[in-house]
C-alpha cells in the first residue's frame, strides 16, 4: 500500500515538473517572439529616420537650388511636406515606446525561464511546493501579460 503512495505521489511530482518545462519552454519561445518582434521594429524605426533625414537634407539642397532656378523651390516644398508627414506618423505611431515595451517583455519570460529552470534543479521540492511554485508562475506570466497590453 505504501508502494501505491509513493507512485502516486512520484507521479504527481513528475507531472508537476513536466507542466513547469512546458510553461519554461513557452516563456523562452515568447522571448523569442518578443525580442524579433523588437528587432523588426527596430530597422522600421532606423527606416523612419533615415528617409526623414535624407528628405531633410533634399529640402535644403532643393531650397538653397532654387534661389537659381525658381522651379526647385517646388520641389523643396514638396520635399519638405513628405518629411513633416512622415516624422508626424513616426512620432504618432509610437514606435520606440513600442520597442522598449517588447524588449522589456522579452526579457521578463527570460528571466522567468531561468528561474523556473533554476528552481526545478532543486530535486527536494514536495508536491504542494510545486504547486505553490506553479501558481506563483502563473501570476507572474500574468503580470507579464497585463503589462504588455
Amino acid at each position: 500500500m505504501e508502494d501505491i503512495q509513493e507512485h502516486e505521489f512520484n507521479t504527481v511530482i513528475a507531472d508537476k515538473r513536466s507542466k513547469l518545462v512546458s510553461i519554461k519552454d513557452e516563456c523562452l519561445d515568447m522571448s523569442v517572439k518578443y525580442s524579433k518582434m523588437s528587432t523588426r521594429l527596430k530597422k522600421m524605426a532606423d527606416a523612419f529616420e533615415i528617409l526623414i533625414s535624407v528628405l531633410g537634407t533634399a529640402n535644403i539642397g532643393l531650397i538653397v537650388s532654387g534661389l537659381t532656378i525658381p522651379p526647385l523651390l517646388i520641389g523643396g516644398a514638396i520635399s519638405s511636406g513628405i518629411s513633416f508627414v512622415l516624422s508626424q506618423i513616426y512620432r504618432s505611431s509610437r514606435i520606440n515606446y513600442k520597442i522598449e515595451r517588447y524588449d522589456i517583455t522579452s526579457k521578463q519570460y527570460n528571466e522567468l525561464a531561468r528561474h523556473i529552470m533554476s528552481v526545478m534543479s532543486k530535486n527536494n521540492l514536495t508536491a504542494t511546493q510545486y504547486s505553490y511554485f506553479l501558481d506563483e508562475i502563473n501570476m507572474q506570466i500574468s503580470f507579464i501579460a497585463d503589462a504588455q497590453i
